[in-house]
């Protein structure tokens, strides 16, 4: 599907349709690496939480969901696709290892406009993000990368992201400007 009837759809079905259906309090949608893996924090999440909740609704958002060794109990989408919108509106809660729901503004009027409606739509005020984060933040990112402009970031409220110490809450406090809540509760 090229990008712009990509965009299209996600628009008109996932962002508009799929508002319209309610949220399932015992959805959970997760993803790995964009969708490549089923790995990582979002895995051991998603395995503690069906043993906490059997009856539990789990999701994997992947971009090629055949291929991947998945519990009985996990349910695979095609990310992009029409179900996939639909389980993303209608979760309560959604879990990635790579943060998906914010972004830095650029300081283009029409650009800046754009990130801003896609953020207000990305997610509804019934759900939450938790982004459990992969690797250490002594690398850099954002605006810490060596040469980046400084640039403003904004994001959808309530967010969360998993911390395991003072250090990290620090650096992803600087570079997120405050904007999320971390959770010091350490790597899954």
């Amino acid at each position: 599907m090229n990008r712009i009837l990509q965009a299209a759809v996600q628009f008109c079905y996932g962002d508009l349709y799929c508002r319209l259906l309610p949220v399932k309090k015992n959805r959970i949608l997760f993803s790995s690496f964009y969708g490549q893996h089923y790995s990582d924090g979002p895995r051991a999440i998603s395995e503690h939480l069906h043993e906490q909740d059997p009856d539990m609704e789990i999701w994997w958002a992947f971009r090629e969901p055949e291929g991947h060794r998945l519990p009985a109990y996990v349910r695979a989408v095609s990310m992009d696709s029409p179900r996939y919108f639909r389980i993303k509106a209608t979760a309560k809660f959604l879990v990635t290892n790579v943060y998906q729901q914010g972004g830095y503004l650029s300081g283009s009027r029409l650009r800046d406009s754009l990130i801003r409606l896609h953020l207000r739509l990305e997610n509804r005020k019934k759900q939450s993000v938790l982004t459990t984060w992969h690797g250490t933040p002594l690398k850099r990112m954002g605006n810490d990368a060596v040469g980046a402009k400084q640039q403003r970031f904004a994001c959808n409220q309530p967010c969360y992201y998993l911390v395991g110490n003072a250090f990290e809450e620090s650096v992803m406090l600087r570079l997120t400007q405050n904007k999320l809540t971390p959770l010091r509760f350490g790597s899954p």
